[in-house]
């Protein structure tokens, strides 16, 4: 009687076991986990319910489970199904699936593999998110749309090819896969979003296709290890910060399309040494290529009509600048701390210490504010022989006086401050003028031509001019 008893008990139990490990995850779909294989086994047909973290039926065996298997007529996979299931190392998905939820499986940390059927056309946000040791994935031709974060932090992926299916990469699709070192963006791509390949450091190098208008904010940003990029000539925007930190980046050529650089777009591209800027763009962002320590010259052409704050801030090794005759205005800092600047060429000239002299016309900015800190004390200052120059300051020397009028014959300078000599010496050295301030202005008549160089001295301050 004892032992029937003892039987019926532990029949009781294993029937209870049994009923633990095995329930329902939709409305036509079951689940069961046998502990023997460490399988989880998904079966029946339709949608599989969508879950938060924790709340899935078989979350206690979440750190157990090594295999999943969903059997064909499951049509998706809800959302935080297999989050943090961190022993999971093989899916086997079937061609019934069409969706792969959000955060699927975020955090399964050691599944290195994954086939994604033809069936399926969209990979939730945050789907493989953090899955560090997957080194390859195949995204199927079926699939439109992967979210954002999808594959964020997959730092094992070595290599990922985006079907001609899929028009938009979202924000940080791939960022962090610190392995990968190709990607192949096809022609249907028509946004690259925020922070897309953000971190990607092993990247080496990536081509824009034709198809793509913007390339959006931190979308390439700490790509250390990209060398070469080739943009399309459709692309219309580089946004914010979309290169910045790429510091093994030599060279860039920006396309005609772009009408505008954003703020931080090639910040610290500390190993640029050439960049080419169209005639499309009309304004370069707020630190746009500040830090490029590399970058020994640039030419601002002359659709360009405004150079952010700080645009060229700190490019040690910038020697020369050529400024467009459009631009109207540089903000605070955009050449300073340049030290080795030795050649500035600029047209007809606008040089205020005030803003309310801004309906006089030509370039206006502070001296000493845009080049602060730059060697402009030694500064070859080039302008055109028909320049004239009205209400400015004289170089970083603006306390000693204005220089009123400018064409290639005459000096005309108002507001010196007086017992200053001011002396003008022309390309052989020979002193062509010369005055000891007594009176409030001073008209020099001097002997520059084109191509002449001549020196203006101020007391013990000089600026060199170049007419061309």
């Amino acid at each position: 009687m004892k032992q029937t008893l003892l039987l019926f008990v532990l029949a009781l139990s294993s029937i209870a076991a049994n009923a633990d490990d095995s329930g329902k995850c939709g409305a036509n779909l079951t689940w069961s986990y046998v502990e023997a294989t460490k399988t989880l086994t998904i079966s029946g047909t339709g949608a599989m319910a969508d879950y938060d973290y924790g709340t899935t039926p078989w979350f206690p065996f979440k750190d157990k489970i090594a295999n999943l298997y969903i059997e064909n007529g499951a049509t998706s996979i809800g959302s935080s199904a297999f989050y943090d299931c961190f022993g999971l190392t093989s899916v086997t998905i079937p061609n019934s699936v069409t969706s792969i939820g959000s955060g699927a499986f975020r955090y399964c940390s050691r599944l290195t593999s994954v086939t994604i059927p033809n069936s399926v056309t969209s990979i939730g946000n945050n789907a493989f998110y953090d899955c560090s040791g997957l080194t390859s994935v195949t995204i199927p031709t079926s699939v439109t749309n992967i979210g954002s974060y999808a594959f964020y932090k997959c730092s094992g992926l070595i290599s990922v090819t985006i079907p001609t299916s899929v028009t938009n990469i979202g924000s940080y699709t791939f960022a962090n896969c610190f392995d990968l070192i190709s990607v192949t963006i096809p022609n249907s791509v028509t946004s690259i979003g925020k922070g897309a390949f953000g971190g990607c450091t092993s990247l080496t190098s990536v081509t824009i296709p034709n198809s793509v208008t913007s390339i959006g904010e931190f979308a390439f940003s700490a790509c250390s290890g990209l060398t070469s990029v080739t943009i399309s000539n459709t692309v219309t925007s580089i946004d914010k910060s979309a290169f910045s930190g790429c510091t093994s980046l030599t060279s860039v050529t920006i396309p005609n399309s772009v009408t505008s650089i954003g703020n931080s777009a090639f910040y610290y591209c500390s190993g640029l040494t050439s960049v080419t800027i169209p005639n499309s763009v009309t304004s370069i962002g707020e630190g746009a290529f500040e830090r490029c320590t590399s970058l020994t010259s640039v030419t601002i052409p002359n659709s360009v009509n405004t150079i952010g704050i700080r645009a060229f801030y700190e490019c040690s090794g910038l020697t020369t600048i050529s400024i467009g005759s459009g631009v109207t205005l540089i903000l605070e800092k955009a050449f300073a701390s340049c030290p080795a600047l030795s050649d500035v060429y600029c047209y007809a000239e606008y040089i205020s210490d005030s803003s309310t002299d801004a309906s006089y016309y030509g370039l206006l900015f502070t001296w000493n504010d845009a080049f602060e800190y730059s060697n402009i004390y030694h500064a070859t200052l080039h302008v055109p022989e028909s320049a004239i120059w009205k209400y400015r300051s004289i170089g970083p020397w603006k306390s000693f006086g204005k220089i009123v009028e400018m064409d290639s014959s005459t000096l005309n300078i108002s507001g010196v401050t007086e017992g200053k000599p001011i002396s003008v010496y022309d390309v052989t050295g020979k002193l062509v003028g010369t005055a000891k301030v007594s009176t409030e202005s001073i008209v020099i008549t001097t002997t520059l031509r084109s191509g002449k160089i001549g020196v203006v001295k101020i007391g013990e301050k000089t600026m060199k001019v170049i007419m061309r």
